[in-house]
């Protein structure tokens, strides 16, 4: 925003070239400074181009911002997310004095493990649908 706001008034380009090496090994340098109006028809297309893109910047910042908080409030609104999740359950894991990942609190308080049905304890083994990787290992260099 604030180029735009310096640039509403004109642009300018600069240009510094080398002059002249003295016997005293001391350079000379000449800055040209060129100012045009934000919008000049004489400088062309992409010149042009520059300055309504400069213009519409800030105004898709803002659209791209209110488009992620009114995202974000609608998936808050419709309860999306992990809360949904008993393995995210987050209050229930600070009731049971444990971690986020720890166990969570069963039926009468006890603490149960993460996927285990109330009231068969711990599951034990990997679940059903769970396989283990039988192919061959491959060690990639670096």
């Amino acid at each position: 925003v604030l180029p735009l706001i310096y640039a509403l008034s004109g642009r300018s380009a600069s240009e510094v070239e080398s002059v002249k090496v003295d016997e005293n090994n001391r350079e000379s340098f000449t800055v040209t400074t060129e100012s045009h109006p934000f919008f000049d028809a004489s400088q062309g297309l992409p010149y042009n181009a520059e300055s309504v893109a400069m213009l519409l910047s800030p105004l898709a910042m803002l659209l791209g911002a209110y488009l992620a908080i009114t995202a974000h409030n609608e998936i808050q609104r419709l309860g999306m997310g992990f809360s949904d999740d008993p393995q995210w359950d987050y209050t229930a894991a600070a009731g049971a004095g444990v971690g986020v990942r720890g166990p969570i609190a069963g039926a009468g308080g006890a603490p149960q493990a993460y996927g285990a049905v109330q009231g068969q304890g711990p599951p034990r083994g990997p679940p059903a649908t769970f396989q283990r990787f039988t192919g061959t290992a491959h060690k990639l260099d670096a």
